[in-house]
Order: C-alpha cells, then structure tokens, then sequence
C-alpha cells in the first residue's frame, strides 16, 4: 500500500521498479509487462478521505516513463469494492488505453494532476460492491489475456458471457463528488487488442561529467556553465549545457551528471534539478554515488541546486 505514512516505502519501491524497468529497456524487452497491484494508481475520494495513494505519483511517474520508452506495461488493480470510489472510472468495468488521461495525487490528498497514460490502466476483475449508492456498473467479472508474438488481446467476463473492459463512469454523489472532477464516460467494448511496441535499447554517451542514455544518440556535447547563486537561497550550485547529437525530442532520456568535489554539494542532502526552459518542473532527487540522475524529454541547459540551510535562532536566556 501507499498509504499516507508510508512515503519512503513507496520512493523505494519507485526506485526499485526503475531499474527493473531501465533493465528490460536497455536489453530491448518487447514482451509485454503485467505490474499487480492491490490499490489503485487513480486519484478518487478515497485519496482526499483517507489518504490511500496519496504517493501513486512516484510509482505513476516511474511506469509512466517506461512506457513512454516503449516498454509495453499492463498495469492491473484490485481494492475496488466499497463505496463507488472508482464509480467516475467505471465502477466494475474500469480500463484505460495509452493516451487516456488518469488523475494522479502529487504526494497530497487534495493535489493531483491530470496525466496521460503511456501503458494500459485496468482493474484485474471485481469481486462486488459492500453497497452501490450511485447506480454504476457492479456486475461480477474477471479479466482474460491472450498473448500473441505481437499483440495482447484483452477480454472481460460476467457469469452471462463478455463484458465491457470499461463502463461508463458516474459522479460518486455518496461521497461529494460532484464538481472535484468530472466521470469518464468513455466506453470500451471487450476485447480490446494492443499492439506490442517495439523497444529499442537506449544508447549512452559521455562528455566530462555528463553521460545521456536514450535511443538513437550519437554523441554528446555537454558544456559546464559559469555562475553565480544567492548563498543566503543555495549553498551550491551548477550548470550544465546538454546537446545530445541523434535525439529526437520527445524521446525519454536518462541524464547522469557526477558531480564535483570543488562543486561543495553535501551527498547526504538532496538536490533540485532546475530545466532553465521551464518546460519541465524542478525536480527534488539524491545524489547517489556522487551523481545527480533525472530524466527528461527535451534538452536545453540543466541546473543542479541545493538548498541552503537555515541558520540556528540564536536565543537570550
């Protein structure tokens, strides 16, 4: 679970799919990916009542990036039997195509943002409902997959034969719903068939203290930046100007920058990574082994910055 005490859990347990995933990608897996889950990625009124994937957004974010490098993840859900919760998805009947969007908490039980999938979003079958307030689909079902050379071919079943993978999504009045955000009314008929991509296995190249994975790349220039920080905001802080020569823009990218002694970063802190374009936001990340690592989707020039720390009040006794 990722429930709200359970921050550092769930950053690991990100951190640890990331490099199964980084492993499948770098040997070209095409095969596809089933991650079993018992909660739910999706932002509902479970997440502002209790608390329940206040973090979905480390595991999300993880999964997310590995599809958008191809890698063909399935992701199935269960925990999906009280109180409408997952109503405004479809209730019994909930399946999300690549391209759909899905509410994600940002490590807040009011704050989500409204994401686009890169991988297949469904719950695994439904077992019933304690009770239905909002008359959505609550029809028994389980979920078959048939898997071909290049395609899996998705089927759900009721005791009367195939039902829809989705339903169409109702307003949880139950639990005031209404106006936080709006039901999926989109439906997806049984059986759907995706089509397996085809991964092709990033390419690393280095300048200095910059290395950059990402398919096609050829080589790299990476130019270390002179600059000046306000030490009253930021005890260190660098610069780096990364052109990778072969990318296409869009494309994920691993970016792995070590990290100078003379730079004056404390290891055991962590650092903000800073896109000066402003396309993506401020990312807060460890150093590890004496590298800064992110990834991104374009590339311009990256900052690295730590936060300086406050001075202790002195006090008169």
């Amino acid at each position: 679970m990722w429930n709200n005490s359970n921050e550092a859990t769930i950053r690991n347990t990100a951190a640890n799919l990331k490099t199964y995933l980084d492993t499948k990608a770098a040997n070209g897996f095409d095969k596809p990916i089933f991650v079993v889950s018992h909660l739910p990625l999706h932002y509902s009124m479970r997440t502002k009542n209790d608390g329940d994937g206040k973090y979905a957004n480390y595991i999300f974010d993880v999964l997310n990036e590995a599809g958008a490098a191809s890698l063909n993840i399935i992701f199935l859900y269960g925990h999906d039997h009280s109180n409408g919760w997952d109503d405004y998805l479809g209730g019994a009947a909930v399946y999300l195509a690549k391209g759909d969007k899905i509410n994600i908490a940002q490590g807040s039980k009011t704050k989500f943002n409204v994401e686009t999938l890169n991988f297949t979003y469904m719950n695994a079958g439904f077992t019933g409902y304690y009770e239905n307030h909002n008359g959505a689909d609550n029809t028994l079902t389980m979920t078959v997959f048939e898997i071909s050379d290049d395609t899996v071919t998705v089927e759900r079943y009721d005791a009367n034969g195939k039902h829809n993978l989705k339903s169409a999504g109702v307003t949880n009045n139950h639990k005031n719903e209404g106006g936080y955000y709006d039901p999926n009314t989109t439906v997806y008929e049984s059986p759907q068939t995706i089509t397996l991509a085809t991964v092709t296995p990033p390419a690393t190249v280095s300048d200095g203290n910059v290395s950059v994975a990402a398919p096609g790349l050829t080589g790299l220039t990476a130019t270390k930046k002179d600059v000046t920080f306000d030490t009253s905001v930021y005890s260190a802080y660098v610069s780096y100007d990364i052109n990778p020569e072969g990318y296409t823009q869009g494309n994920t990218a691993t970016v792995a920058i070590t990290l100078e002694d003379t730079d004056g970063f404390d290891a055991s802190r962590e650092v903000i990574v800073i896109d000066q374009t402003g396309k993506n936001a401020p990312v807060r990340t460890d150093i590890t082994n004496g590298k800064v690592t992110f990834t991104t989707n374009h590339f311009s020039t990256y900052d690295i910055a730590q936060e300086a720390l406050a001075e202790p009040t002195e006090r008169t006794y």
